[in-house]
């Protein structure tokens, strides 16, 4: 647990680190502010697809069509930690 004062990691934290070193204090989340600059970022993510990380605005919840729930969720168990 983060100390007093000091911004909380988010989940996705270890893989984030893997990708920059460019971090920043955002809603009292040590969040990720650059990976390889602004228009390399904006070219991938308009030709292929962005990721973005809502672990620190709340719960999230996954709803499924019968018989995908299980699928999903195993698929979700295999992201890194």
């Amino acid at each position: 647990m983060a100390e007093a004062g000091s911004p909380k990691k988010l989940p996705l934290d270890a893989l984030w680190r893997a990708r920059t070193s460019k971090f920043g204090d955002f809603a009292g989340y040590d969040m990720p502010l650059q990976f390889e600059g602004l228009i390399a970022e904006h070219n991938w993510t308009r030709g292929h697809a962005g990721l973005f990380d809502v672990s620190h605005m709340g719960p999230s919840f996954l709803l499924c069509r019968r018989g995908m729930g299980l699928r999903a969720t195993m698929r979700i168990r295999k992201l890194p930690r």
